[in-house]
């Protein structure tokens, strides 16, 4: 038996890649929409562009900073 690379193996891995790359996609989506929706600024929050054209963090100062009641 040869252990280099086989036919049977490179296929096996193709199969996993398969089945890793659109999982691991659908993982890290929801995660990307969290970051990208907490830097944007709010008028820019759902442009449709893939990346803000000037992120802030002025959304957690909102959020963390001091209630006005």
């Amino acid at each position: 038996m040869s252990s280099g690379f086989t036919l049977k193996r490179a296929s096996t891995e193709a199969k996993l890649l398969l089945i890793g790359i659109p999982v691991a996609i659908w993982t890290l989506l929801p995660i990307y929409h969290l970051v990208l929706f907490a830097l944007s600024p709010k008028e820019q929050a759902v442009s449709g562009k893939l990346w803000p054209d000037h992120p802030t963090l002025n959304n957690f100062s909102m959020v963390f900073g001091p209630q006005n009641n």
